[in-house]
């Protein structure tokens, strides 16, 4: 995106028909400076999303350690629950209420959409483990998704079926959440893990 921006911006200057050099040197550096805005508002957002990835892949390998001690893993894996990111990262994708985009959120603002009228990035620094386990594409397999993730940095999990997906939801809705150590729970039939 920031490239295409630029290169529009440089053939907009190359187009400018006018004789006056002020001019074009005027959009040459109004194009340049937009230029490394972008820049820097891309790397920005690729270090948040970054953050979260590590983040997340901590919890993840964290939760792996406890089952493979504690549990049978030749059960299916069941994680409910939301996962909230850290508040550092919490820190890097809102506003702070003192700032003065935060004091304009609480004047003009209602109070029950603060918190997402307060997000920067509302698709960067967002939870994928919530994500893959509140939106399942396929309801006889849900968490596809968040197994796939857990696949792609080397822990496996044995898939659940949608019935024990929602038996586990229903009965487990009330344990301790992640980094509780009552966050799993073991049955019979398969292993939960709260986030």
């Amino acid at each position: 995106m920031p490239f295409f921006v630029a290169f529009t911006a440089f053939l907009l200057c190359l187009n400018i028909q006018s004789g006056k050099v002020l001019v074009k040197r005027a959009f040459a550096a109004i194009f340049v400076f937009a230029l490394i805005i972008q820049i820097g508002a891309s790397n920005k957002c690729y270090w948040i999303n970054n953050q979260r990835y590590e983040e997340e892949k901590n919890v993840i390998l964290t939760i792996n350690s406890r089952l493979t001690e504690n549990c049978d893993m030749s059960k299916p894996v069941i994680f409910i629950g939301e996962y909230t990111v850290s508040e550092s990262l919490q820190d890097k994708i809102t506003v702070a209420d003192s700032s003065f985009v935060g004091k304009i959120v609480h004047r003009f603002g209602s109070p029950k959409n603060y918190a997402t009228a307060k997000k920067i990035y509302d698709y960067i620094g967002s939870s994928y483990l919530t994500w893959s386990i509140e939106s399942s594409f396929n309801n006889s397999r849900p968490e596809e998704e968040l197994y796939k993730f857990c696949d792609y940095i080397g822990v496996s999990f044995k898939h659940c079926t949608g019935e024990q997906y929602n038996e586990a939801n229903k009965k487990y809705s009330k344990i301790k959440a992640y980094p509780n150590k009552d966050c799993i729970v073991e049955t019979d039939e398969y292993i939960v893990v709260k986030l």
